[in-house]
């Protein structure tokens, strides 16, 4: 029963983040207003909490509860999974920073005027890592490459 509450906490978190780097992905380019820029980085706030909570709760099944943890440990599928993690948490450190500091500098009568193309290109890569990922762990919770 407590094995299959964290897989759900870890999938809704997982899902979470997911729609929340949707959301930063498809926010406006041109002319981000402080409203704008005050909603992306509470989205950004609520992404990285997601992240916590699915990362606790994706390490409490592998290293606690479950299945035991070397069905995980000894699977190349697993390794390459973590690693696309650690890359989807790198490319949203970038932009996430960039909208952070820009919420101290703005104020309601401006604007930015353009969003940098580097931030746009890893919000969008961010997304289609996101997209591989979910890929990966099904297969190895099926067994699969172990």
């Amino acid at each position: 029963m407590i094995t299959a509450a964290i897989d759900f906490l870890h999938i809704i978190a997982l899902l979470g983040w997911a729609i929340g780097l949707l959301i930063v992905a498809m926010a406006p380019r041109e002319a981000v207003s402080h409203d704008d820029l005050k909603g992306i980085v509470k989205v950004y706030q609520w992404t990285l909490i997601a992240l916590l909570t699915a990362i606790t709760a994706g390490l409490t099944l592998w290293l606690m509860v479950g299945k035991p943890a070397e069905f995980y440990s000894n699977n190349p599928l697993f390794h390459a999974k973590l690693s696309l993690v650690a890359l989807l948490i790198l490319l949203t450190v970038w932009p996430a920073a960039f909208f952070w500091r820009q919420r101290h500098t703005l104020t309601p009568d401006k604007h930015i005027e353009d969003t940098p193309g580097a931030i746009t290109r890893l919000q969008k890569a961010a997304v289609a890592v996101a997209i591989v990922t979910p890929v990966l762990g099904w297969l190895v919770a099926r067994g699969i490459g172990y």
